[in-house]
């Protein structure tokens, strides 16, 4: 648990920076939110009608979004994130994933947590009118059926004319407390257990944070999913026998281990070397040429299968006219017989 530990240690020392935007830096996301990065941009005004659209640059940073525990970890089963979403959820054609998202915002919008960005956003997206006006502005195309070809590409709001409330969603800090304060109130009556990290009593978490490793965005520190076959190994029923870890400690040790191979490339970056895009584009580059020179295409190994092939003939050509006609054989000198 060391490595848990320094993490949590690590995020706790910089709490003063946990929602914190800076330029050219990735920020330190507050619990019960990730860092991800948005397609599409709709910008709301107070009354819920569309002011502006645009499909985001993929040169901006990623953003602060809230997530659920199952969200934050969801693969192919429909779970909504609270707040920005794919268009798949946000659009009314998926009779599955968009009740998913309405109900979830209709809950936090009502609650004693609330805030002024939730009403327009959830005004605008109960039009079901998301889709046309993408469609309009030619930042999204629709198939036959009405549908998006590309339906996850996730939306990230703005809101304006609420006063000091108005701007980005993603730099709200009002915002990360309201939904953090929503999120901890919806799981107050369940069980608590000792945190293994931290040391005191927090309610466990059921599925841990991905993204630890840009390259693999579903990689896990933490992960328990040996539910068949040799189950645990034989050692342990049910995973919380082996170890269990608060869901608030989860959170925390994440997003140091993320941020931290993402440091070590910036401060490398700003002592002269090259640009992470660059040393990525050269690393594959040379394992491409490395892999080639083991595994080199078909065609070449034929040739160069017919080119050796060519040579052991001409060399044993070359022996058999070398070779005496006489005898296939060199004689041997007999050795001389020994004297009595």
């Amino acid at each position: 648990m060391g490595l848990l530990q320094k993490a949590v240690e690590t995020y706790d020392a910089h709490a003063a920076q946990v929602g914190e935007v800076q330029e050219g830096c990735e920020a330190l996301a507050p619990v019960s939110h990730i860092l991800t990065s948005a397609q599409i941009e709709i910008t709301v005004n107070a009354a819920g009608e569309l002011a502006d659209a645009r499909a985001v640059d993929k040169k901006e940073p990623k953003i602060i979004i809230p997530v659920t525990e199952d969200s934050g970890g969801r693969t192919s089963a429909p779970c909504a994130h609270p707040l920005c979403d794919q268009l798949c959820y946000l659009a009314p054609y998926d009779e599955k994933r968009h009740p998913l998202y309405l109900e979830q915002l209709e809950r936090w919008a009502a609650s004693p947590y609330s805030h002024p960005m939730l009403q327009p956003i959830l005004t605008y997206v109960r039009r079901g009118t998301i889709l046309t006006d993408l469609a309009a502005r030619g930042i999204i195309r629709l198939d036959a059926q009405g549908k998006p070809e590309k339906e996850k590409l996730l939306v990230r709001w703005q809101v304006i004319g609420i006063g000091e409330d108005s701007g980005p969603c993603w730099k709200s800090l009002p915002l990360f407390d309201a939904y953090i304060a929503w999120y901890a109130a919806r799981r107050a009556e369940t069980d608590t257990a000792l945190c293994m990290i931290t040391g005191s009593y927090d309610i466990p978490a059921k599925q841990h944070p991905k993204g630890i490793i840009p390259f693999n965005g579903n990689a896990k520190l933490i992960s328990a999913n040996d539910n068949s076959n040799f189950t645990y190994r034989g050692r342990f029923s049910d995973d919380a026998q082996a170890a269990t870890v608060g869901y608030i400690a989860s959170k925390r040790r994440t997003m140091p281990c993320a941020g931290w191979q993402r440091s070590r490339v910036r401060a490398w970056c700003s002592a002269g070397a090259p640009s992470s895009a660059g040393t990525r584009r050269e690393s594959r580059s040379a394992t491409q040429s490395v892999r080639s020179a083991r595994h080199p295409p078909k065609q070449s190994r034929r040739i160069t299968k017919q080119r050796c092939k060519k040579r052991s003939t001409a060399a044993a050509a070359s022996c058999r006219s070398k070779t005496p006609a006489s005898s296939s054989r060199r004689s041997m000198p007999r050795r001389p017989a020994a004297s009595p």
